[in-house]
């Protein structure tokens, strides 16, 4: 078998993603076996999946801080900034701590469907003491939530700059 982007090269591997045929070079080109045309693709899902996440924020931080703003001018009182700064971080914190907080509950929500007494209030329980937690430990969660997407997004742009450089 031969590698699908260099014919005269005999092939080592396969794409995981696709299965193409790939040379020494074209195999150990990335972390992981994957073909050129595979890996955009994955950086492109990647993006989106980013910018959703950075939408979502910033559509939460909008909203909280119109709410700031109209409670404001409703009761006549002038908040400080620095508080219209903090509520847009707490309610933004909420997403960012439940977003963290479903990376470990996944697995605890599979062990708990098996010792439900009233599914659904237990499910609602469940929700519930999520959502607490991560009002609570959202705020924390934040900058590491914010480091990410953007080291990820920095990540991506160079495999991005690489692959141009590749052609």
């Amino acid at each position: 078998m031969h590698c699908f982007y260099h014919p005269k090269e005999e092939a080592v591997g396969q794409c995981i993603d696709c299965g193409k045929a790939l040379c020494r070079s074209c195999f150990s080109r990335w972390n992981i076996p994957i073909c050129d045309d595979c890996n955009y693709r994955r950086s492109v899902a990647d993006e989106q999946v980013i910018d959703h996440e950075i939408h979502v924020m910033m559509v939460l931080g909008v909203i909280s801080l119109c709410f700031a703003i109209y409670s404001a001018i409703k009761e006549g009182v002038i908040y400080r900034v620095d508080c219209i700064i903090w509520f847009v971080w707490l309610i933004v914190g909420i997403y960012s701590g439940w977003k963290t907080l479903s990376s470990i509950t996944d697995k605890i929500m599979n062990w708990f469907k098996f010792v439900l007494i009233f599914p659904l209030l237990d499910i609602l329980f469940f929700y519930w003491v999520k959502l607490f937690i991560a009002c609570v430990f959202g705020w924390i969660c934040l900058p590491y939530h914010i480091y990410r997407i953007i080291k990820r997004k920095k990540e991506i742009r160079e495999v991005r700059s690489k692959m141009t450089l590749l052609q």
